[in-house]
């Protein structure tokens, strides 16, 4: 196993979206659910993750996308958002998440965010797991589609 974590490429598009609907299968949701059709659709056309302080990276194998993560702007506050985190199940408890995370944090320890805000379904129990190891607060729990769990982090 050869991981390399990389700026997003337009060249990993396909094997990005294949990476985000077996991870939301797995869990049984459906691409269509909150925004993430809308963001990859975005993502593919250098419309998101575009300005200086936000990243895509994705993590791999060779030249298999096993992992992504990225971080976005938030216009209402001075925290980075945490996005589109996800790993192939094959690589989960490998360390790879935590590399992810670290690339995320330092990008965002870079700019002039205070911290991290992300929201992430209960279902994704290693995921919490992680949050808490680095530090997250879980602030609240939402009764929606995803059913969220909102976290953040403060430098």
């Amino acid at each position: 196993m050869n991981i390399i974590i990389k700026e997003f490429e337009e060249k990993y598009y396909s094997q990005l979206v294949n990476l985000i609907k077996s991870v939301l299968n797995e869990y049984e949701f459906t691409f269509d659910v909150g925004d993430i059709k809308n963001d990859m659709n975005k993502l593919k056309k250098s419309k998101s993750y575009s300005k200086k302080n936000e990243k895509f990276w994705i993590a791999l194998d060779d030249n298999k996308l096993v992992g992504s993560i990225a971080i976005r702007d938030r216009k209402d506050d001075d925290l980075a958002e945490l996005k589109r985190f996800y790993l192939l199940p094959e690589y989960r408890g490998l360390g790879i998440g935590s590399k992810l995370y670290d690339t995320a944090e330092k990008f965002a320890k870079g700019y002039t965010y205070r911290g991290i805000w992300l929201e992430s379904s209960r279902k994704f129990v290693n995921a919490a797991k992680l949050y808490k190891r680095k530090g997250f607060t879980l602030t609240e729990e939402l009764d929606n589609d995803w059913e969220d769990n909102l976290y953040h982090k403060i430098f």
